[in-house]
């Protein structure tokens, strides 16, 4: 540690990195609660770290998605379409 130049390490400092490199990797919260052994999954959320590079993914998904497709929200609304041929929810 010395050598490496690393101050104020502590052995617990693992969980973190072990719980940041599996989010980031792709791993799922549950696996990553399993193998690390954490009780709730909001004490996962705790130690894992993302970086904003990991969040492309989930992104990316969305770039995945046809024109003209609609959320199941709005596909759920009522609508009636205009002469002008804009949409407006007339009830929920």
């Amino acid at each position: 540690m010395r050598k490496a130049d690393v101050k104020r390490f502590r052995f617990h400092d693992l969980r973190h990195t072990f719980a940041t490199r599996l989010v980031q990797a792709g791993c799922d919260i549950y696996t990553v609660q399993k193998l690390g052994r954490w009780k709730t999954i909001s004490m996962v959320m705790r130690y894992a770290h993302h970086h904003p590079e990991s969040l492309r993914a989930g992104i990316e998904i969305l770039d995945r998605i046809p024109d003209g497709v609609s959320t199941v929200l709005a596909q759920s609304a009522n609508f009636t379409v205009s002469e002008a041929g804009k949409e407006s929810v007339v009830s929920y």
